[in-house]
């Protein structure tokens, strides 16, 4: 917007961003702004980004003007307050956005933006033997005891988790979760980087079935307590 003229601040953005160029085209009138890039004649660019309006008619609108002037190959970007919702009806609707952009709701959920977590103590180790710790105030119980988490596998999809005592015999097909990563201070795990970390979000997401997926009514994925544990936090609450 600091430029007089939108094609001047389209060529000055190639020039300082040149490799994979994306240029942002609804600032003033998306339609006039793509019509603009390709009377320019412009090389070099990779795609054009969408950040607000009625994305799937203008989708179609900027494909159509995109491919009659020869740049099939240039890319359309979707951005602006999207959510799984918004970019799921798009894909239906079979616009011909190529990627989406998700920033605000995917750092902060619009519906709960607070992950309640708490940490409470479930065991005090002294001389060698634990203790347990068990909180009994409503809705906030503990269940004592140090803990390990098994995911299970039924066939192709994961079935269930279960929680049980870090000293239980692990019960067989179950993977445990819960492994140390620092220890006195030290890192004794090397760390994933994040490309291998966002492989291995997608490798887990693929073995839940697409019932406990779905965006608008998940099926209940099912975590239960072990008899061991669940043994031992009634002991401790009538003790």
């Amino acid at each position: 917007m600091s430029f007089k003229e939108e094609a001047d601040a389209f060529s000055a953005f190639l020039k300082v961003f040149p490799g994979f160029t994306i240029f942002l085209i609804d600032t003033y009138d998306t339609i006039k702004a793509v019509k603009t890039v390709i009377k320019m004649g412009l090389k070099g660019f990779d795609g054009v980004r969408i950040d607000s309006g009625n994305m799937e008619n203008t989708s179609h609108e900027v494909r159509r003007i995109l491919d009659k002037g020869g740049l099939e190959k240039v890319k359309i970007f979707s951005t602006g307050d999207l959510n799984e919702n918004i970019i799921e009806s798009l894909v239906k609707a079979k616009s011909p956005i190529d990627g989406f952009g998700v920033g605000t709701e995917l750092i902060t959920s619009r519906d709960d933006p607070a992950l309640g977590g708490i940490y409470k103590l479930v065991a005090i180790k002294k001389d060698g033997v634990y203790s347990y710790r068990l909180k009994k105030s409503e809705r906030k119980e503990t269940i004592p005891g140090l803990k390990q988490i098994y995911r299970f596998k039924d066939k192709k999809y994961y079935s269930h988790d279960l929680i049980s005592e870090i000293n239980e015999k692990p019960l067989k097909g179950g993977e445990p979760l819960i492994y140390p990563v620092m220890r006195n201070g030290k890192l004794i795990q090397s760390l994933p980087d994040i490309k291998e970390a966002v492989n291995r979000c997608r490798d887990s997401l693929k073995l839940f079935s697409q019932n406990v997926r779905d965006i608008h009514n998940p099926a209940h994925y099912q975590v239960k307590i072990s008899p061991h544990l669940e043994y031992l936090a009634e002991t401790i609450a009538v003790s």
